[in-house]
């Protein structure tokens, strides 16, 4: 499914994408918290499970966990959102000492609410077994909930940010351009 959005939710996401970079960069006093906090704001204000999920299969997580966190306790987190956050984080089972990372209560704190139905709608599908391979690896160290490895019902979506410039309007090359 492509999702349909307005004007204010393109721009919306291509700024929350790219966390008004350009505005903080030219500040010298500009810190990983203000990149964060400017972030958020966007996603507190995304009026759907769409616009949600189109921003975190574009967010870059190196930039912090953050705004992963405000997207799973947004209203509107999808439970296929959120199984794909989880399988983007799932990665930290596998790793020497699990518990000293970041990501590890986070994949169990997903675990817990899609096991208690913690998540308001299923309407975007995201399928583990597209990654059998890793869900292979982690059975291996980790007891998953049955739940963790089935798809969620509802359609996938169909949207590349990346054909939007930092205004959400349709970009004409090839990725984000930053006016001056």
């Amino acid at each position: 499914m492509t999702p349909s959005f307005t004007p204010q939710q393109l721009h919306r996401l291509a700024n929350a994408i790219w966390c008004g970079y350009e505005d903080l960069c030219d500040s010298p006093t500009a810190t990983s918290a203000d990149f964060n906090e400017r972030c958020c704001q966007f996603i507190r204000e995304m009026e759907s499970a769409a616009e949600l999920h189109v921003f975190i299969s574009n967010y870059n997580w190196d930039d912090g966990e953050v705004p992963i966190l405000e997207v799973l306790k947004h209203p509107h987190c999808d439970r296929g959102t959120a199984l794909f956050i989880y399988w983007l984080a799932a990665e930290v089972f596998t790793a020497g000492r699990p518990t000293e990372h970041p990501e590890y209560s986070l994949a169990l704190e997903i675990e817990r609410r899609m096991l208690s139905d913690g998540f308001p709608s299923a309407q975007i599908r995201y399928d583990p077994s597209e990654h059998e391979h890793f869900v292979v690896k982690v059975k291996a160290v980790h007891p998953l909930p049955e739940i963790m490895t089935v798809a969620t019902p509802g359609e996938p979506l169909d949207f590349d940010v990346h054909e939007l410039d930092d205004y959400g309007n349709p970009s004409k090359d090839d990725g984000p351009h930053w006016s001056s």
